[in-house]
């Protein structure tokens, strides 16, 4: 067996720790990236976003949560390819969306432009976002913080605080108890 193969065997059975960092560029990674976009963007899985139907319901509960979208600042964080930025700035919000995939972010600047629709896409990791008091609701969608280190929530709960005007709103989502509590951590390797 060549190092290589050696290498790769060892690494597939070590159990990273929690909170692990990752050794490369996930997000940006050429063929992760691109697998993670086509995920994102079919309206009938919910492996990387969920379905659009679930979308729709989320984007009228944000909606009705803020008295509406119109003149008020929206940040999107892990925006992704901006299915959920599109349709809020389609109900009036002034959106920024923040992700770390440039893949993600470039089909969300040209679904934009095709729309008309005036969203500002950052190419960005949002743990190093430094807004000052500029927005009026932020949301993180899908999980994202659960799966952040405590000290990154930390990080970024600051930076969100600091990104928001006063009396800002902040709407994250999470798993509920139920999901917790019936989840198996499992194994497995593929080819």
């Amino acid at each position: 067996m060549n190092n290589t193969n050696e290498i790769f065997l060892h690494f597939i059975k070590e159990t990273p720790k929690v909170y692990e960092k990752s050794t490369s560029a996930f997000w940006d990674d050429e063929h992760i990236s691109k697998y993670m976009l086509e995920a994102h963007i079919n309206p009938n899985e919910d492996g990387a976003t969920r379905k659009m139907d679930f979308v729709r319901k989320s984007v009228d509960w944000i909606t009705a949560c803020c008295n509406g979208g119109e003149g008020k600042t929206l940040l999107d964080l892990g925006c992704g390819p901006g299915i959920y930025a599109q349709q809020l700035a389609e109900k009036g919000f002034d959106v920024t969306g923040i992700d770390f995939s440039r893949r993600s972010i470039r089909y969300a600047q040209e679904q934009a432009a095709e729309k008309r629709l005036n969203i500002r896409y950052l190419y960005q990791n949002y743990l190093e976002m430094d807004f000052r008091e500029e927005f009026d609701i932020i949301i993180l969608i899908y999980c994202d913080y659960g799966v952040l280190a405590p000290e990154d929530r930390a990080v970024l709960l600051k930076k969100c605080r600091q990104a928001l005007k006063a009396g800002g709103i902040l709407i994250l989502d999470g798993w509920a108890d139920g999901f917790l509590r019936a989840f198996e951590e499992k194994d497995s390797v593929g080819y």
